[in-house]
Parts: C-alpha cells; structure tokens; sequence
C-alpha cells in the first residue's frame, strides 16, 4: 500500500471564465484527472511489467484481454513503444511524465470568483511534472498558483509558490 500525499494547489485564474474553463477540463467526474493537461499514451494503457509465461512462452510484458487473458507483448512493440514514448508500460510513462504511478483521487474543489483550491491525494509524493506542464498550459491565464503537499506519516508540510 502506498504512502499517500496530501495536496493542496491554490491557483489564482485572470477572470472567471478562465477558472470555468480549467476546471471543466481538469476535473472530470469530481477527479483531478491528470490526463487532461498530459495524457498518458492508449496504447500504453494497462501493459504490465514482470515475469509471466503464456502458453509456454516467458514475457516481460503483456497486457489483459477483456475476459482477463493474459497476452504476450513482442520485444519489436517494447522497443517501439521505448521509442516512440519513452516508455514501455504505463507505470514507466506515469512516473516519468506525470511524477506518480496513478492519477489523482480524493479530490476536492473549492471556488470564488477568480481563484480555486483544489485538494487531493496522490501516491508517494507530489504529481511534480503534471503541474509543470499545467502551469505551462495555462500560463496565460494564471495569476498565482501555490502549491503546499503534506506526505502521509511525516509532519513536514512543502510549500511552494509556482507562480
């Protein structure tokens, strides 16, 4: 199980119609959902890595078939994959791109006029790449972001103006 942090991002938007629009982006059924400022690749989507063998074969990755049937990735669509996205299986993509392995949960939106609080957790530490590249999305329209993370078990509270 992992360690969880505590994220709290205080952004300040130009207008009201900037807020409106980050957040019907980003929150997609009352999630933060990563996806939306840096999407992870489809075809990266749910290739696990380890050790399995299928029909007498040895894999190091395979993804699974709607009815749970576990099928053999070649080394050609690793290499591939490596090449084109700088990964091979979504884990290495997640913790690469967006600085965790999964999207965010346990979000919460707090809204006035101009600024918004969003509050969530993320697995072992802060989503660090996502929000460099959401500050570079919406760089036009923010005013102010700020940015303080709490990681499960530690007192220590990170704070940090992004902007």
């Amino acid at each position: 199980m992992p360690n969880w942090t505590q994220n709290t991002l205080t952004i300040g938007f130009t207008s009201e119609q900037a807020k409106k629009d980050f957040l019907q982006k980003n929150i997609i059924n009352d999630e933060l959902d990563y996806n939306a400022v840096l999407p992870m690749p489809s075809e990266l989507e749910g290739i696990s890595k380890g050790h399995t063998n299928i029909d007498g074969v040895s894999y190091s990755n395979w993804r699974e078939s709607g009815d749970g049937t576990r099928v053999g990735v070649s080394e050609a669509e690793i290499v591939q994959l490596q090449t084109k996205y700088g990964a091979k299986d979504w884990y290495e993509w997640a913790t690469s791109n967006w600085g965790v392995k999964w999207n965010a949960c346990d979000t919460e939106v707090h809204e006035n006029a101009t600024d918004i609080t969003i509050n969530w957790s993320s697995p072992w530490s802060t989503p660090d790449g996502w929000i460099y590249a959401m500050i570079e999305a919406y760089y036009d329209t923010i005013e102010f972001a700020h940015l303080e993370a709490t990681f499960e078990g530690d007192d220590e509270v990170v704070s940090e103006v992004l902007v």
